[in-house]
């Protein structure tokens, strides 16, 4: 080899192990993207339900916890964290602790599962997801898993402007769910994009069941038939996700 072209070995060879030092290692931002029809929603933007009756969100809230990958040898890596969703506020997370590799699956839980949702909301830090800053957190109920709230078109037809107001808190332990979505997922160094769509008319609607605003339109997971409707609730979520 000649001096010039040992040189140039040297530089190569220098350039590629300064690339391997400086590239960052992976992480996960998992996006949660809740839609209508479709189409990504907006905090307050005019919405359809299965029926087309006009409605929008003042608020959507919800928990998710426990997020697994499962490798394609099934080995399973998972985050402890918990992370409270907030359409218009807090939409994303970002997970560090994902090896780079392939996976075929994501499981999480939908609420908080029994053991987190016995927690006292005063000893977390105002920005943590648990914090009773975050208004999440009802002592007759402990934490609240979903929340819905907003207005709807109360008039026959459901054309109008969104006149009555809903509220729909979803809680207990009984309301925890897992959810497992099959799909492939290749992680590389650096940042990494993951979305999760899901259509909110499905939290509400499934075939020849549909659990109408003009009639469930209040619910804080206190009577017996409150609790059936947020069973229904937190089930349709699941495969709204799923």
């Amino acid at each position: 080899m000649s001096r010039i072209g040992f040189i140039i070995f040297l530089v190569t060879v220098a350039m590629l192990s300064s690339c391997k030092k400086d590239s960052a290692p992976p992480s996960v931002t998992i996006a949660w993207k809740a839609q209508n029809k479709g189409v990504d929603i907006i905090k307050g933007g005019n919405l359809k339900d299965v029926e087309n009756r006009n409605f929008n969100f003042s608020a959507l809230r919800f928990y998710i916890n426990n997020i697994s990958l499962v490798g394609v040898d099934d080995v399973v890596t998972e985050s402890k964290s918990v992370f409270l969703y907030d359409l218009g506020k807090n939409e994303f997370d970002i997970y560090y602790n994902f090896p780079a590799g392939k996976y075929k699956a994501i499981r999480f839980g939908l609420g908080l599962d029994p053991t987190t949702n016995e927690s006292n909301p005063n000893s977390f830090a105002d920005d943590h997801p648990l914090s009773i800053e975050q208004g999440m957190y009802w002592d007759m109920l402990k934490y609240r898993f979903l929340v819905m709230e907003g207005n709807f078109d109360n008039s026959p037809t459901g054309t109008g402007t969104p006149n009555q107001p809903f509220a729909l808190h979803i809680g207990t332990d009984a309301m925890y769910r897992t959810v497992e979505i099959f799909k492939s997922i290749e992680i590389t160094d650096g940042n990494n994009e993951l979305d999760i769509p899901f259509e909110v008319n499905q939290i509400l609607y499934t075939t020849g069941d549909t659990i109408k605003l003009t009639e469930h339109y209040s619910n804080d997971s206190n009577t017996p038939e409150q609790l059936v409707i947020g069973n229904k609730m937190m089930t349709n979520f699941k495969n709204a996700l799923e």
